[in-house]
């Protein structure tokens, strides 16, 4: 995979509609370019990647108790933390490298309604014939 590969791949990441304005477009290109390794690079401009965490990360501020707090985190702040994750975590990038879990992620994003903590749930439950 070469460059040209990740600068269609951050175009496409650009012309989507995940990121709300012209500020976080700015902020996403702006730490893009900081990332070095091709595998940060690779998992900081995957769409799926970036929509899952937002959406955890609403989840997450949610469940703290005090209502709706995601509404008052801006995106910026959750690009940051996703940049963060991308640059600290390659777990990350190796789990959304298998097609299995990019299929289950799909699966949970295409379903507004449930909590990810849910579908994390199911997935522990471990069922037994006993």
């Amino acid at each position: 995979m070469s460059e040209q590969y990740l600068e269609e791949r951050v175009q496409r990441f650009l012309d989507s509609e995940v990121l709300k304005g012209d500020k976080e477009k700015v902020l996403y290109l702006r730490l893009y370019g900081r990332l070095r390794p091709f595998k940060h690079k690779k998992i900081f401009s995957d769409i799926l990647a970036f929509e899952f965490f937002e959406r955890d990360s609403r989840e997450d501020y949610d469940s703290l108790g005090f209502g709706g707090l995601s509404d008052v985190v801006e995106q910026s702040q959750i690009i940051e933390e996703f940049y963060a994750m991308c640059k600290e975590d390659e777990t990350w990038a190796d789990y959304f490298e298998q097609d299995y879990n990019r299929y289950k992620v799909a699966l949970m994003m295409s379903d507004p309604i449930k909590p990810i903590s849910a579908w994390r749930a199911e997935e522990s439950v471990e069922v037994s014939d006993k």
